[in-house]
């Protein structure tokens, strides 16, 4: 599959506007299941629900719905970080994306991130856990590291950089950081988000995922890309190079 073909189908087709309406996500979850289709819809707990019922409706049940929580800022509240997991998954999310509680672990608390992932991993049950270490806040290599090490030792399916609601979001030195972990590690998948809103900038990431991990290793299981913008673009750039 061409690289076009490859970043479309680990898309995060994501749509978290603070105005969206029920019509609104609606809309989105259409153009997802119009032509090739992205891995996913990512939107707000509140959303989940309608966000399932637009795809399936569409005819696209293998689009799965992801939906952020304890976003984006990132608290260190134990009760409503489990409470938004239990609500977007009993509303049809099968992706939970949390937002590790970075600023509690700068601070000094090195249990409560783990706590919280522990909780929302038994949440989630065969759910796949996709923990936000905001990179861009963290800026240390090596506490990116360690926390994506804490991520993974909490059952954490994928570890994603940013919220992109902070002036730094993704960055190769961020993700190349997470990718040799998950390399170390030997499990693990990468998201990269926030910060990038072309096609060559999402590709790089591709690029860093086949230089650590091998050419094989990026796919949907294993390698996301969160983007609100991309979709028409890929859809046009694979209908060129397969046409």
């Amino acid at each position: 599959m061409n690289p076009a073909g490859r970043l479309l189908a680990a898309l995060d087709h994501t749509r978290l506007g603070a105005e969206d309406t029920a019509a609104t996500i609606v809309e989105w979850c259409k153009d997802a299941a119009t032509g090739p289709r992205p891995a996913a819809v990512c939107v707000y707990p509140a959303h989940a629900a309608i966000a399932r019922g637009a795809l399936d409706a569409a005819g696209a049940p293998e689009v799965a719905v992801a939906a952020v929580v304890n976003f984006p800022d990132g608290g260190d509240d134990l009760a409503r970080a489990l409470s938004e997991t239990h609500f977007a998954l009993d509303a049809g999310a099968a992706e939970i994306d949390l937002v590790f509680p970075w600023h509690a672990h700068l601070a000094g608390d090195r249990t409560i991130g783990a706590r919280m992932l522990a909780q929302c991993r038994e949440a989630c049950r065969s759910g796949i856990l996709k923990v936000i270490l905001e990179t861009g806040e963290l800026r240390d290599t090596r506490v990116i590291q360690e926390l994506s090490t804490v991520a993974l030792d909490a059952g954490a399916d994928f570890i994603k950089t940013s919220t992109g609601t902070t002036a730094t979001g993704a960055t190769p030195q961020a993700a190349r950081a997470i990718l040799e972990c998950l390399r170390a590690r030997g499990r693990g998948g990468f998201k990269a988000s926030g910060g990038f809103r072309s096609i060559v900038e999402a590709g790089r990431y591709l690029e860093l995922a086949d230089g650590i991990l091998g050419e094989g290793w990026a796919r949907p299981a294993t390698f996301r890309i969160g983007a609100s913008s991309l979709l028409g673009e890929l859809r046009v750039l694979l209908a060129t190079a397969t046409g």
